[in-house]
C-alpha cells in the first residue's frame, strides 16, 4: 500500500484529544527541564488515554513516548513506538504523520552508527512531509549532516538551503540553519562566508547551544 502525502492534521477538536494535547505540552516542558522519567510516565498515561481517541492523537502520543525513550537511551522501546505509529499512519494513509515516525527511526539508526539506514529514513520523511513543515526541516537537517560527513558538499548545501527556507517562521531554528550553512562553507574553504555566517548568527539568537 502506498502512502499519499496530504495536508497536516488540524488541532484536535474532540475533548479527549484536547486533554491529551495539553498533557503532551506539559510533558514537553518536563523534557526541557531534564525530567525524563516524569515525562515518560505522563506520556505513557496519555498513550493509554488516547487508545480510545482518534488515530492522530494516539499516534502523536506514541511517537512522543518514543522520543522520550530515545533520550533515556532505551532504544528498543523507542523503536517499538516509532514502528507502531508508522503502522497506524500507513493504515490511515497519512503521509505527514508517517514522516514523524521515519524521523524517529532515522535518529535511532544514527545513534547506532548506521548512517545509510538513517539517510534512507530521512529521505522517506522528506518525501512524505508537508513541504517546509517541521518534519521536512528535521529531515533536511539530518540529510545535511550525513551528506557533509560523507564529503557530499553539493548535497549538504542543497539540504542546508532547504532547511533555511523551511525555518522562515522560527528565528532560533533559522539561526541554527544559518550556522549549519556556515559549517558547510567552513568545510569547503570559504572562510570569509563562514565567518560572516557565524557572526550574523550570534546577533540573532541568545540560545546557548546556538
Amino acid at each position: 500500500m502506498t502512502v499519499r502525502p496530504c495536508v497536516a492534521q488540524p488541532a484536535p477538536t474532540d475533548q479527549l484529544g484536547r486533554v491529551a494535547e495539553r498533557f503532551r505540552v506539559a510533558a514537553e516542558a518536563m523534557e526541557r527541564a531534564g525530567c525524563f522519567e516524569l515525562a515518560y510516565t505522563t506520556v505513557s498515561a496519555i498513550c493509554r488515554l488516547t487508545a480510545r481517541a482518534d488515530y492522530v492523537s494516539a499516534a502523536l502520543a506514541t511517537v512522543h513516548l518514543g522520543r522520550i525513550a530515545r533520550q533515556m537511551n532505551d532504544l528498543s522501546t523507542a523503536e517499538d513506538c516509532y514502528v507502531t505509529m508508522l503502522n497506524t499512519s500507513m493504515r490511515e494513509r497519512d503521509g505527514p504523520l508517517a514522516a514523524r515516525g521515519h524521523i524517529g527511526l532515522a535518529l535511532l539508526h544514527d545513534m547506532r552508527g548506521n548512517l545509510p539506514a538513517a539517510e534512507g529514513e530521512y529521505l522517506k520523511a522528506l518525501e512524505l512531509a508537508v513541504p517546509m513543515g517541521m518534519a521536512f526541516a528535521s529531515a533536511c537537517q539530518g540529510l545535511l549532516t550525513i551528506s557533509l560527513d560523507g564529503g557530499r558538499v553539493a548535497d549538504a548545501l542543497l539540504y542546508g538551503w532547504q532547511l533555511y527556507d523551511a525555518t522562515e517562521n522560527d528565528l532560533d531554528a533559522r539561526t541554527a540553519a544559518l550556522t549549519d550553512l556556515s559549517v558547510v562553507a567552513l568545510r569547503t574553504g570559504f572562510f570569509d562566508a563562514a565567518l560572516n555566517g557565524f557572526e550574523h548568527a550570534l546577533t540573532l539568537s541568545r540560545v546557548p547551544r546556538i
